[in-house]
């Protein structure tokens, strides 16, 4: 019943969600990615993910499982649309929070109602992050120094910085620009 929530109670919510310090994973993805704009890439994405060797590794079942995650919802029209409304405010509670200074986790829930693997949902949930209204700074903050914060294991990763173990990834182009190529 997402298509319910009640948007006016937001701001007493989210408000005293950052004044408790609280940190907030929303796991959007695993609800919501077949309501997304970006859904069909996703699935081209995804398909051609699993006709790879690693892809191919999993069994049978679990490429089935996989391959059905980012599938056009099925079911009446008017439910899609209740579904639809549902990701938009649930989204908006979320990039409500970031906006407020809330800390928000790029959690994708891997292997729950979301069957793809890890590192697909991660950037999956980071785009529907950024599709939701978050800035592309939170959402890559989301992924790494607020994840980490929440985790306690900020002083070890989580940042760039000496002393501190990191993969680093070196892109031609600024994801502050758009975090979704």
């Amino acid at each position: 019943a997402y298509h319910l929530l009640d948007t006016s109670k937001y701001p007493p919510l989210i408000q005293a969600m950052v004044k408790n310090g609280m940190f907030l994973n929303p796991t959007l993805s695993d609800t919501f990615a077949k309501y997304s704009k970006l859904r069909d890439e996703w699935d081209r994405f995804n398909t051609a993910f699993m006709e790879t060797p690693l892809g191919k590794k999993l069994s049978e079942a679990s490429r089935r499982w996989c391959l059905a995650a980012y599938m056009p919802p099925k079911g009446e029209p008017e439910r899609i649309e209740e579904w639809k409304e549902g990701y938009r405010r649930a989204g908006l509670f979320v990039k409500e929070f970031a906006d407020a200074g809330g800390k928000v986790m790029a959690g994708p829930d891997t292997g729950g109602a979301m069957p793809v693997p890890a590192g697909i949902s991660l950037h999956v949930e980071m785009q529907i992050l950024n599709e939701s209204g978050m800035k592309p700074m939170q959402v890559l903050q989301a992924a790494t120094s607020w994840a980490m914060e929440a985790w306690g294991k900020s002083k070890e990763v989580g940042t760039i910085e000496v002393g501190k173990r990191a993969d680093v990834v070196v892109l031609n182009r600024n994801p502050l620009d758009d975090i979704d190529r």
